[in-house]
């Protein structure tokens, strides 16, 4: 839960201290571009994916499947790669970023597995939405019927997805400790 609420308020951030940006108009990643945003987005990424990475280690423990912890785990090491690779870099940023959204999208799918209803639907749609706005963005970018939401936009979709269900995923698991109400 920590770690999606540290990666949103820094892109959140950084958005607001960027001049001019639009956030249809730029990806999340054009956030490096100009400082203090620059900054303050790859902390956030970096400090966000590992505190994931480190909270995705303690699923099991837990009692959740590998099929659930390794997406986990996979999605915080994208979000560390994305701060650590800026879009600048090419190719390893471009990994990263994948590795960050499509991984997210199916840890969130394999948690609709494990976790209880209505958080088991809910993590369904998060997920199935996030992937398939991440396929969008990867196919039709700008254009298409989601053209006007502009290439920042269309990414946003599954970012967003992804952290929303993070976070939700977060306060399940520290739900299931909570004492039956009477």
């Amino acid at each position: 839960m920590a770690a999606a609420f540290i990666v949103l308020i820094g892109i959140m951030t950084a958005e607001a201290l960027y001049p001019g940006y639009h956030t249809g108009e730029r990806t999340i990643s054009a956030l490096v571009e100009e400082e203090p945003s620059g900054a303050i987005f790859t902390i956030a990424m970096v400090v966000g994916g590992t505190v994931l990475s480190l909270a995705s280690l303690l699923l099991p423990g837990a009692g959740l499947p590998t099929s659930l912890t390794v997406p986990a785990l996979l999605m915080g090491v994208g979000c560390v790669g994305v701060g650590l690779f800026p879009m600048q870099t090419g190719a390893p940023h471009v990994i990263a970023a994948a590795l960050a959204l499509g991984m997210g999208g199916i840890a969130a799918l394999m948690a609709a597995r494990a976790a209880r209803p209505p958080f088991s639907y809910i993590s369904l749609v998060l997920g199935a939405f996030g992937l398939a706005s991440l396929l969008l963005f990867a196919i039709i970018g700008r254009t298409g019927p989601l053209g006007p939401l502009g290439e920042g936009g269309v990414e946003r979709l599954a970012a967003y997805a992804d952290l929303a269900w993070a976070m939700g995923f977060g306060g399940h698991l520290m739900g299931k400790g909570a004492a039956p109400s009477r």
